[in-house]
Formats: C-alpha cells, sequence, structure tokens
C-alpha cells in the first residue's frame, strides 16, 4: 500500500516528535495490518557461532497490541531498532518475536485463553532456541501488551505440567519493559483506553470495543501473579526490571499507559521521549530513546559477565 512506502525526496531523519492526530494516523496504519499470525523470527547472530554459546547473550523483542515483529521497532525513515541493536551487540543473538496482535485474536474466550496461548506459544519459542542445558543468559525488551505476553510466558514456564520449558527462568537476565501496564487497578480499566485508541484511528467494530472492555480483567489477574514471583521467595527474584513509559500524549486519547501505570516499584524507571507507538522506534544509535534503552542493557551484561568471573574464580580455588 502507498501509506507504507517512504515519500521520494524525504529529507534524511531527523529526530522528531508526531503529536497531531493526522501524523498519528499515518504512522501506525502499518500497525494495524498485523491481523495475521506472524512467527518467531531470529533478526541476528554473530557469524559462525554456535547457538548455545554461553558467553552470547539472547534478546528477544516482542510488540504488543496491533503491532508486529517489524513495524513496531522501524521508525518511519527506514531505521530499525533491531539492527541498532544488532550493530551494538555483534555477538548477541536478535530475536524479533512475532505473534498474532489483533484484538480477538486475543481473547477467543471468557477464560482468556488467548493471552495465556500467547504467552505459552513465546515459552515454547524460547525453549526451542536453545538447547535444554544452555545457560546463556535472555534478555526481553517488550512493548506494551507484549510485556504482558512476556510475563505470561514466564508464569506458564514455571508450572509443574510443563518440564521442558522448567530451566526457562533460571536463565531470565532481565526485562526492559516498555509502556507494559502494570498497576492492577488501571489494568481493570486499560480496555477503556485502547478501545478509544482502536476507534480513535482504526475504527474497530463496537463489538470487540466491547470485548477489550470486559477481559481487561484478565490482564489484572497476568499481572498481579508475575510481580509476586519477583518478590524475593518468588521463582523470578532474580529477574532485573527497567520499565520505560511515554513522556507524550496521543492526541485525543491521551496518555495510553501513563507514568504510573507503567512502573513498578521499587524497579528503575525512566521516560521516553514519545507517545505509546514512536517510543520503541529511533531515528540513530543517537537517538537519546535508544542509548537510555542501551545503556540498562549495558550495566545488567556488565553486572553478569562480573557475577560470572567471580563464580569461576570461587570454583577454580575451591578446586585447587
Amino acid at each position: 500500500p502507498s501509506f507504507l512506502k517512504k515519500k521520494e525526496g524525504s529529507p534524511p531523519a531527523p529526530p522528531d516528535i508526531r503529536t497531531t492526530a493526522d501524523d498519528l494516523i499515518e504512522s501506525t496504519r502499518s500497525m494495524a495490518l498485523a491481523a495475521q499470525p506472524s512467527s518467531v523470527v531470529a533478526v541476528a547472530s554473530s557469524a559462525g557461532s554456535p547457538i548455545d554459546r554461553c558467553d552470547e547473550n539472547l534478546i528477544w523483542f516482542v510488540h504488543g497490541l496491533t503491532g508486529d515483529r517489524e513495524s513496531t521497532w522501524m521508525h518511519r525513515y527506514g531505521t530499525s531498532t533491531l539492527d541498532l541493536m544488532r550493530a551494538h551487540y555483534p555477538t548477541a543473538r536478535i530475536i524479533a518475536y512475532g505473534y498474532d496482535a489483533n484484538v480477538v485474536g486475543l481473547w477467543k474466550n471468557a477464560s482468556g485463553e488467548g493471552l495465556r496461548g500467547h504467552g505459552k506459544a513465546l515459552a515454547y519459542a524460547i525453549s526451542n532456541s536453545r538447547s535444554s542445558e544452555a545457560k546463556r543468559p535472555i534478555f526481553f525488551i517488550a512493548h506494551s501488551l507484549g510485556g504482558l505476553v512476556t510475563e505470561q510466558a514466564l508464569l506458564v514456564s514455571l508450572e509443574p505440567n510443563e518440564p521442558r520449558l522448567r530451566s526457562i527462568a533460571a536463565c531470565i537476565a532481565g526485562i526492559i519493559f516498555m509502556g507494559t501496564p502494570h498497576s492492577g487497578s488501571y489494568l481493570a480499566t486499560w480496555g477503556y483506553t485502547l478501545a478509544r485508541l482502536l476507534d480513535r484511528f482504526w475504527r474497530t467494530n463496537k463489538d470487540i470495543l466491547s470485548v477489550l472492555k470486559q477481559k481487561s480483567e484478565v490482564l489484572k489477574g497476568v499481572e498481579e501473579v508475575f510481580q509476586r514471583q519477583l518478590t524475593a521467595d518468588g521463582a523470578l527474584s532474580h529477574v532485573k526490571i527497567f520499565c520505560f513509559y511515554e513522556t507524550i500524549a496521543v492526541d485525543a486519547v491521551g496518555f495510553v499507559v501513563p507514568e504510573e501505570s507503567a512502573t513498578i516499584l521499587p524497579y528503575s524507571n525512566c521516560g521516553i521521549d514519545a507517545n505509546h507507538m514512536d517510543m520503541t522506534k529511533f531515528t540513530s544509535s543517537n537517538d537519546a530513546g535508544f542509548i537510555s534503552i542501551r545503556g540498562v542493557l549495558d550495566d545488567w551484561i556488565k553486572q553478569i559477565t562480573e557475577q560470572a568471573s567471580q563464580e569461576t574464580d570461587a570454583q577454580s580455588k575451591n578446586s585447587a
């Protein structure tokens, strides 16, 4: 379609923030096309390296509602966040995960099987990307509802009837949430905000909007269980968390996920100078938003590397 093509004679990509309704409609239409299922895609890995080398990191990107594995991370000037990440971490394996992110697919019935199904599929995709003995750290960068899909995947991996997935949790090193709703009280009504957003830009069927509003309670339940697992006694207490939130409201909708919902206390958080849809897209590696995300990952990887080195030294001393 013509609206997905870059206009001829477009100027070089300057840092820009779109706040008007017309610009937002143009910038989000490509996301609305992601109604068909999409599979996992390994975007990049170091050439010639074994898939399970322990000194390499796995970085999974998980998109949100109405997004897809490419457009969610693609700036309108053609710069891909995935490519920027690959350039900064040449030995890491970067994976963009895709799933059917349309509204109907997420809530197929009253039990919320749509969200659970996506989480389970992600958990098995993670398992299939690594051998059962692999110890390489796994990081997630998840946008919007993709954060809840990621949480659901980790919860599924902890279930006793999923023995093949049990080794995943121990390898999860950190999760960067981008505009993911975490507040229970806000999650209960988040469907209304999403309904306004979808109806504003995509003229979504009224019956679909009604379903979206009602099933927000499912999201609230997933979030509450996940946060309990992050506590000191939980199975995910070792997982590092960082939350980014949008600082620019969407015209006629407001903040899709406000700061108070996009953050989890006591974990660190920071704003990205963009609206909900654009906070995952960057003009270059010098973009302030990308530098912020990269900085979080750099810090985590440094901590993990130092810890691994200390453990190796301790083992060497004990065996001497």
